[in-house]
């Protein structure tokens, strides 16, 4: 989780493909996270 706020902070204009790469996880599992990272910190 930590690997996906650090990634998702940096401003990089990046894909949910090269973000999956990132973590070394699926899409559907980047989308989870980032999913989760959204309703832990009140992101829209």
């Amino acid at each position: 989780m930590f690997d996906a706020i650090h990634l998702l902070a940096q401003p990089c204009g990046t894909t949910i493909k090269s973000l999956a790469e990132k973590l070394e996880t699926s899409e559907r599992q980047a989308y989870r996270t980032i999913e989760t990272l959204q309703d832990d910190f009140f992101f829209v």
